[in-house]
């Protein structure tokens, strides 16, 4: 088994910060569970979030489904403070954050009706991948789904020249900020002209320094879908459906040949599988509606954003929507969104943010020479794009 000691130190040292991620969100996962005869997640769900890192994903996910039971477990000491910090702001009481490996998981931990195991699975040693598959097959449910993504063959061979030149071009760097220092300098000078070289080069090079590290200098082993469902069949587990869905692949269904046949069509890079005990019988269902949208599609008098929202509108520059997907905010948008608790309308607000203006704390442009129609007609497209990217609930 790998030297999890070293491996920890790495995400230590240099932390992979998450983002929401919204393949994962159950209501979506659904979808395609309920197209294939599987039933719907129970109310009282219990889910598993394997390599939550500090927690962007199963953050969204409690505090959209108060009655589900929600873990994240990681085994970077710092991530999973930071995702203590953000549960308790938010105030969710029905999540709890683990620190520890994939490898200590038990039937201590008992059954969850959906795991998720997303950015880990081609990130970790043999032993550590076996075991992730190990984990959904004994703690899911009869009935549960599993969600793992993966780096994929074909497309990530050329990613293997960025990789190894990266190698080869740091190899005298001893700490990771100096390999992300020369990384960037020869992706910069790699990322001109319009070869699929340098596409790829332009791409990285605008990536966070975490993710260049972790993707290119750390444990990495991309595969090919069929080689990924036969090792998860060895574990009792068969493919359900895939989540990151592309035009080309769209009307496959399930059938593993056909899926391989696409990926080498599309030279695929990256995957995100869904999973199911191999005893299921799937089968094609006419009955596949999902669940009711929980956020507004009209601006009520007097808006509300969720209490993540809340708490996140005051600590970052994102929020995460009921969509579970992330959506950028500039100063004035966080302001807006710090107000909007539910017992604030339009005019209220307006009240609020007229002294910021006169003050010169926030600055609005506008030829219109009233501060108070300039302020509510901002205020009033701010509330629409909020309206637009689902966060009012």
């Amino acid at each position: 088994m790998q030297n999890n000691q070293a491996f920890n130190s790495s995400y230590d040292e240099l932390p992979y910060w998450s983002r929401p991620i919204w393949q994962t969100a159950p209501e979506y996962v659904e979808t395609f569970s309920l197209s294939r005869g599987m039933p719907a997640f129970p109310a009282t769900a219990r889910i598993l979030e394997v390599g939550c890192a500090d927690g962007a994903s199963i953050l969204s996910i409690a505090s959209r489904f108060p009655d589900y039971e929600c873990v994240g477990l990681d085994f970077s000491h710092i991530l999973i403070r930071q995702a203590e910090k953000h549960k308790h702001g938010a105030g969710l009481k029905n999540l709890r954050f683990v620190c520890n490996s994939v490898s200590e998981i038990d039937e201590s931990y008992g059954k969850f009706d959906f795991i998720i195991c997303h950015g880990l699975y081609s990130w970790v040693s043999p032993d550590l991948r076996k075991k992730i598959l190990d984990v959904c097959r004994q703690n899911l449910t009869n009935t549960g789904i599993a969600y793992i993504s993966y780096n994929t063959y074909p497309g990530w061979s050329s990613l293997e020249t960025i990789r190894d030149l990266l190698w080869f071009h740091t190899q005298e760097a001893v700490v990771p900020a100096e390999k992300i220092k020369k990384s960037r300098e020869i992706l910069s000078a790699l990322g001109r002209g319009d070869s699929t070289l340098a596409k790829d080069a332009r791409y990285i090079c605008d990536q966070t320094d975490s993710y260049i590290f972790h993707q290119y200098f750390d444990i990495n082993h991309p595969l090919y879908f069929y080689e990924f469902i036969t090792k998860a069949s060895e574990h009792g587990l068969q493919f359900l459906a895939e989540t990151h869905r592309t035009s080309d692949s769209l009307n496959i269904g399930v059938d593993i040949h056909a899926e391989q046949i696409n990926d080498f069509k599309t030279m695929r890079r990256f995957r995100g599988t869904l999973l199911c005990r191999s005893e299921c019988v799937l089968k094609a269902a006419t009955d596949t509606a999902g669940r009711i949208t929980n956020y507004q599609t009209s601006l009520p008098e007097k808006p509300k954003v969720s209490p993540l929202s809340l708490y996140q509108c005051r600590s970052q520059g994102w929020l995460t929507n009921q969509r579970q997907e992330c959506v950028t905010i500039d100063k004035f948008q966080a302001i807006i969104v710090s107000m909007l608790d539910g017992t604030q309308d339009i005019n209220d607000i307006t009240k609020k943010i007229l002294p910021l203006i006169e003050t010169g704390e926030l600055v609005v442009s506008s030829e219109d020479s009233d501060p108070a129609h300039v302020v509510r007609h901002a205020i009033g497209e701010t509330l629409a794009e909020l309206l637009k990217h689902a966060l009012i609930i």
